[in-house]
């Protein structure tokens, strides 16, 4: 795990502005909506499906490596950025630089890398420099990318019928009225976006 130098702490910036701004900009369209570029695709699970203590709870094993797979359809880069959704403020109420780190398309390290941090955050982005995928963490994970990578993530994954699997188990958990609203928004996005 690197946290990143200044230099590329200033592109990776620039990336998660674009994310913000132009791919998933919930300040536009808040919860229960959802807010995401119509040209990508997104697809849907619970946080808590890594079940490793202080290890990553966003990803198991078998779609860390479908992630990994779909990544090499759409990019070459051999890591990925983890960046803080929020950033800090100093002691004049201004913005710190954003916590942004660096890892390997690497399992064993990804799974890890909790453990290496001070605290835990739960928002978060994870993408690479090609922005042509990306990840939001919260109470959920949404992954998003280019038709291309996510029918690659879904060829990894088993096919279309598990995928849409993944939307029916985050129905029978949701806990509210506004959940099964924006669960059933980002399915009408996927479905619209594939071919089913």
């Amino acid at each position: 795990m690197i946290i990143v130098d200044e230099k590329k702490l200033e592109a990776a910036e620039s990336l998660v502005n674009t994310i913000k701004t132009k791919l998933y900009n919930e300040d536009t369209k808040p919860f229960p909506e959802f807010a995401l570029a119509k040209e990508f695709t997104p697809l849907l699970w619970n946080e808590t499906e890594g079940c490793q203590l202080d290890g990553n709870s966003w990803i198991d094993k078998n779609k860390f490596i479908a992630l990994q797979k779909a990544k090499e359809s759409v990019s070459d880069n051999n890591s990925f950025y983890i960046a803080w959704a929020f950033r800090e403020l100093d002691d004049n109420g201004k913005p710190k630089a954003r916590t942004i780190i660096e890892l390997p398309f690497d399992w064993d390290l990804v799974e890890s890398y909790e453990s290496e941090l001070d605290y835990h955050f739960n928002q978060l982005y994870i993408f690479d420099d090609s922005l042509t995928w990306f990840l939001h963490i919260d109470d959920s994970v949404i992954l998003a990318g280019t038709p291309k990578f996510i029918d690659n993530f879904i060829e990894h994954i088993g096919g279309m019928d598990n995928a849409k699997k993944m939307f029916e188990k985050y129905f029978n958990e949701a806990s509210s009225e506004d959940v099964i609203v924006w669960v059933s928004k980002i399915k009408h996005h996927f479905l619209s976006n594939t071919q089913s």
